[in-house]
């Protein structure tokens, strides 16, 4: 699905932010296929399909505790994060997806949380590449003053991008475990154009999560591309945002999409 611009995308973009996980990154193997090899070498007999179903539940709980989006307030707060809360928030995932206690549940999350910290299990997403040599192209041209992470992973990150080039030269990395924000709360936007020293006005976001990107995107003032690849409910939750904000939401199936809808040469 691609949303068709009366206007280059681009043309009142100073500073364009990508999602991480789901958006330019991907774990290989998957997340699902690792939790169960991790969970298999521990001595644990489970399938992929139970671990997908779980962690799905566990996710979904996780996230109900932060914030409910069965309507859109002015604005959205959601409780502090931090690397320590992060690090426990994923004890708790990981201890519920194989019905486990903290404590019993340790070792088999400090495997999985080392697993993710390394570079070698993640790749860029396809279109990835193409699409951010092209906008750093741009910024070199002066036509983009900056190119950002913002994200609610956490500090492993950073290393992580370090090893990916081009995320490598990225301007910034907003993690929301450093800003003390996830998003979609609005201090975390707030924080990202303090640091690019830009207006919401002259942000674009690209980011796959419905609420995290799209809902704080959108009511932070930024544009919006929604990577929406796995979404069914596209057209619904679409006609569910108010309708104000709908110009400034643009819907790609893919990176490769994203980069034909900013027009770039």
């Amino acid at each position: 699905m691609k949303s068709k611009p009366t206007r280059p995308v681009l043309s009142q973009v100073r500073a364009v932010l990508f999602d991480a996980v789901g958006t330019l990154l991907r774990a290989v193997p998957s997340v699902v296929s690792a939790y169960t090899a991790a969970a298999n070498d521990a001595g644990i007999s489970i399938s992929e399909a139970e671990v997908k179903q779980r962690l799905a539940l566990a996710m979904q709980r996780d996230r109900s505790v932060g914030y409910a989006m069965d309507s859109l307030p002015a604005f959205l707060e959601l409780p502090a994060t931090s690397e320590p809360s992060e690090f426990a928030r994923w004890q708790r995932i990981v201890a519920e997806v194989f019905e486990l206690s903290i404590g019993q549940s340790e070792p088999l999350f400090r495997n999985l949380w080392q697993h993710f910290a390394e570079a070698k299990h993640w790749q860029l997403m396809p279109g990835a590449e193409r699409l951010l040599e092209a906008l750093l192209e741009q910024r070199q041209q002066g036509r983009l003053s900056a190119l950002a992470i913002a994200s609610n992973f956490d500090a492993r990150l950073r290393p992580l991008c370090a090893a990916l080039d081009p995320l490598a030269q990225f301007d910034a990395l907003l993690i929301s475990s450093e800003l003390g924000y996830p998003k979609p709360d609005h201090r975390f936007f707030s924080e990202a154009e303090k640091r690019l020293k830009h207006a919401s006005s002259e942000m674009l976001l690209v980011g796959d999560d419905f609420y995290c990107d799209v809902v704080g995107g959108l009511l932070a003032g930024y544009q919006v591309v929604w990577i929406a690849e796995e979404d069914p409910r596209v057209a619904e939750r679409i006609a569910s945002l108010p309708s104000d904000l709908h110009e400034r939401l643009h819907v790609a199936s893919d990176l490769s999409v994203v980069y034909d809808l900013l027009m770039l040469p």
